[in-house]
């Protein structure tokens, strides 16, 4: 299970150009995880392997990304978003999403 309170700060503005609305923006975060203990067992045949980690305690992280906006009337929109954390134990993870949406 995870518990990661949060304290984010993002910053962003919106750029227009033509027929496309830019918003461009960058984040960051101190994060703390609660319940970071965490173990999995999996069992087959008699034998049994164990596989723990401890990502508990305080976390960063930074993201940014872009949305992107059709202005001519179509519906379409699109977003990039890309993230790394980083923490105690040598913690480190990365991460993004990609989408496009349409409004009909």
């Amino acid at each position: 299970m995870i518990f990661r309170p949060s304290a984010p700060l993002r910053f962003g503005t919106t750029v227009l150009k033509e027929t496309v609305k830019y918003e461009p923006f960058i984040g960051v975060s101190a994060l703390y995880e609660f319940l970071g203990d965490n173990s999995a067992s999996v069992a087959s045949g008699g034998y049994v392997l164990k596989a723990t980690d401890d990502i508990s305690g305080v976390l960063g992280q930074v993201t940014a990304g872009i949305n992107a906006f059709s202005l001519a009337d179509d519906g379409l929109s699109g977003f990039i978003k890309g993230n790394v954390e980083f923490g105690e134990h040598d913690y480190i993870g990365y991460g993004g999403t990609v989408g496009v949406r349409l409004d009909w």
